[in-house]
């Protein structure tokens, strides 16, 4: 919490914000039990000064300057979701307890604990002469590993329907052809055993059919003659006597 009140203070005093507008807006940023404190704070004089102090008071800060300096000074680029975060928060966390040190001794420890042996040897090659150049360096590199990364491959969905397809071998379901231990395709059998046009039987089609001799309808072919015929009337009971 002193910490971040003393950059809150640093951003009022150099932008000579006003003390009410800065508290509310530090009121507003307090999240959890800060923000309940806020909510409920009521001094006798509202201004910055009070606000720092009961905050503090009821906050305080448990790590040591010791502990703050030693967890500075193990910042790792690895601990960081990309490295141009880690550079800037190394190089504030080291300004802020050593604020006299020259430059290149606080960039010398952000870039020796780059865990990156090329963006760490590529940066100690050109040699940035501040702050601004190292960041503007680690972006750089940031931006080219980015470009250069493969697109993340998709995650396989379960799909509950794949298990409900249709085996075109067995015609079970639960599998798919080439999972099926059936040899024997199931054939449906109202497919394969169609009447035959032409005889009328049934096991085989009408290209795989070795019957020559179509079936005829006799009823069709032999026709009885009728009196309305042109052909006269053969009595065959007469026809046989004349013999």
């Amino acid at each position: 919490m002193g910490e971040w009140l003393e950059d809150v203070n640093d951003i009022r005093i150099g932008q000579r914000v006003n003390e009410q507008i800065m508290i509310l807006k530090a009121g507003e940023a307090l999240q959890g039990k800060a923000r309940k404190f806020y909510d409920r704070w009521r001094p006798s004089v509202r201004n910055w000064d009070n606000f720092e102090e009961d905050l503090l008071t009821a906050f305080p800060d448990y790590e040591t300057y010791h502990t703050k300096l030693l967890r500075a000074a193990n910042m790792k680029s690895s601990d960081f979701s990309s490295i141009s975060e880690y550079g800037l928060a190394k190089v504030r966390s080291l300004y802020r307890y050593y604020p006299d040190l020259p430059c290149d001794r606080v960039l010398s420890p952000v870039i020796g604990d780059i865990t990156s042996n090329a963006v760490r040897g590529g940066i100690r090659l050109h040699q940035p002469k501040d702050q601004k150049e190292l960041m503007l360096l680690l972006r750089q590199y940031e931006a080219e590993n980015d470009s250069q990364e493969p697109p993340a491959k998709r995650h396989k969905t379960e799909n509950k329907s794949q298990f409900l397809r249709k085996c075109f071998n067995c015609g079970k379901t639960g599998h798919k052809k080439y999972q099926c231990y059936n040899t024997t395709p199931n054939i449906d059998k109202t497919q394969s055993y169609r009447q035959m046009t032409d005889n009328g039987k049934t096991g085989h089609k009408k290209y795989q059919c070795y019957n020559t001799t179509p079936n005829i309808d006799k009823t069709q072919s032999y026709r009885q003659m009728t009196d309305n015929d042109s052909l006269p009337k053969c009595n065959l009971l007469q026809a046989c006597r004349s013999y």
